[in-house]
């Protein structure tokens, strides 16, 4: 399917006058349904799209405590993820 994407948005005041007058469109994550009331939602089911996110850090610079939990529990979390 080929799609004809005349314009993108990350401005959530962009994305809904776009919406509300008829010239789009909006994919929204699962976790902003709640706070959209005015529109008709319909979940996409049965996708195998992916979200590719990357942490990095500076080996030479201190790291806290708190940034060395936070970066185990990503690693840790994302690793199961993986099995």
């Amino acid at each position: 399917m080929n799609r004809n994407i005349i314009c993108e948005v990350d401005e959530p005041a962009a994305l809904h006058g776009l919406v509300q007058t008829g010239l789009g469109v909006a994919f929204l994550p699962k976790c902003k349904w709640n706070e959209v009331k005015q529109y008709t939602l319909l979940p996409i089911e049965d996708t195998d799209n992916k979200h590719v996110f990357y942490i990095s850090w500076n080996e030479t610079r201190y790291r806290s405590e708190a940034m060395r939990g936070f970066q185990h529990f990503l690693l840790e979390y994302y690793a199961e993820g993986m099995k």
